[in-house]
C-alpha cells in the first residue's frame, strides 16, 4: 500500500496517487502546471499557501484515503 507523507513531492504523490490531482487543484495546492514545473515537497508547497499543520495533515490523510479507496474526491 501506498503511504504519501507530506515531505514527499508534489510530483511523487501525482505519480503515486494521480486520483489526487483533482483533491490538490481543489485545494489550492496544486495546478496542472505543478506537475513539471515545481518540485517542492507538499508541506513546502502548503506552507507557502498558508496552510497550517493541521491542514496538511489533514490533506496527507485525505491523499492516503484517496490511495486506499482508489476513488475520487467529491
Amino acid at each position: 500500500m501506498v503511504q504519501v507523507e507530506k515531505s514527499n513531492l508534489i510530483v511523487e504523490i501525482l505519480r503515486m496517487v494521480p486520483s489526487s490531482l483533482p483533491f490538490l487543484i481543489k485545494k489550492g495546492i496544486c495546478g496542472l502546471s505543478c506537475i513539471d514545473s515545481d518540485m517542492g515537497s507538499l508541506e513546502t508547497i502548503a506552507r507557502r499557501k498558508g496552510f497550517s499543520d493541521e491542514e496538511i495533515d489533514a490533506i496527507v490523510l485525505e491523499i492516503n484515503r484517496l490511495s486506499r479507496n482508489g476513488s475520487q474526491v467529491s
